[in-house]
Formats: structure tokens, sequence, C-alpha cells
């Protein structure tokens, strides 16, 4: 299955924000919401991160211009997972020193499936718009999803 194109990663994110919104405790939001989007900046498969990233930028802005999210701004976090498992562990590691609550990505089944378990483990949301191996969301995590069909 071919990665989404910009249009599909802009609706994505433009769709997200009534989902952030309630899955963040009432109450619970004092300062910048802090998201982030994981793809692959460089590397071969770098034209999909940079969609990624561009259809993130305009929804972040988006949601902004439109009261945030709970009334609070929110604010983007860019990654570089390289489309590696070991590189997309690192970078969830970062991402939950960093206090982010919501991660819109990674690109790549492999990156996805090992950066799940950090995100379950720290419950940060994670939604996926292109991974499409099954293993992805068969263990059932309550914070793992995907908007793209699986290989099977």
């Amino acid at each position: 299955m071919a990665p989404p194109c910009l249009h599909d990663i802009d609706k994505f994110f433009r769709r997200l924000a009534l989902g952030l919104a309630l899955w963040l405790p009432a109450g619970a939001v004092s300062a910048d919401i802090l998201i982030a989007t994981v793809g692959p900046m460089s590397g071969p498969q770098k034209v999909f991160g940079e969609q990624m990233k561009r259809g993130a930028e305009a929804a972040v802005a988006d949601i902004n211009a439109n009261g945030g999210v709970l009334g609070e701004r929110v604010v983007m976090v860019v990654k570089d997972d390289e489309c590696e498992a070991k590189r997309a562990s690192e970078v969830a590691q970062e991402i939950v020193a960093e206090n982010v609550v919501f991660v819109a990505g990674h690109l790549c089944s492999g990156a996805s499936i090992a950066a799940s378990r950090i995100y379950t483990a720290s419950e940060i949301l994670q939604i996926s718009p292109a991974t499409t191996a099954p293993q992805f969301t068969e263990n059932g995590d309550f914070n793992v999803f995907r908007v793209t069909g699986r290989d099977d």
C-alpha cells in the first residue's frame, strides 16, 4: 500500500483535534499541549516525512487559530526516526522525556511497533497514518491506533 498523500495527512491532523480533546483528562492541561509528528525526515523515505510534517504544521496552525484544544495552544515537535526501529525507540524515549501527550506517527511499520511499546508504557496516544503491519495493533494496546488498512 502506498503511503498517504499530503492531502490525506492534512485531513488526518485536522480531525485529530476532537480526539485529542477527548483523550486529555479534564483539568489536566495547564500549559501548551505538546504533540509530535515522527517519521523519516531523512534518508530515502524523507519525502513522506516531509509530507507528514507539512500536514501536521497546517493542522496545528488551524487548531490554534480556532482556539486550540481545551483552550490551550498546541505545540508540535518533529522527530526523525529514519524509518528504523532502533532509532524509533530512541525517539520515543525522547518524546517521553519531553512530556509529549500525542504522537502522529510513525510511518514505517517496524518503527511504529518498536515505539508503540514505549508509548504504551508511558500512556502516550499514538496514531499512525501509514503503519500497515498487523502486529502494530494486535496487542490491543489502549493507546495505539492506525488510520490505514492492514497488510492482510
